[in-house]
């Protein structure tokens, strides 16, 4: 399951490095990805809200 999850993110962030040809896009899409899961990994640790 994960490394069809990173394929596709891969696949997400290549293209928009190659779209926008700027580096700081796919980053902050990467960052954006990384702050959800956190998210959900602290709710689902904490119980919710």
């Amino acid at each position: 399951m994960y490394i069809g999850i990173a394929f596709v993110l891969a696949l997400v962030l290549g293209a928009a490095y190659e779209y926008t040809d700027n580096l700081t896009v796919p980053a902050v899409i990467h960052g954006t990805y990384n702050a959800v899961q956190f998210a959900g990994a602290y709710l689902t640790a904490t119980g919710g809200l």
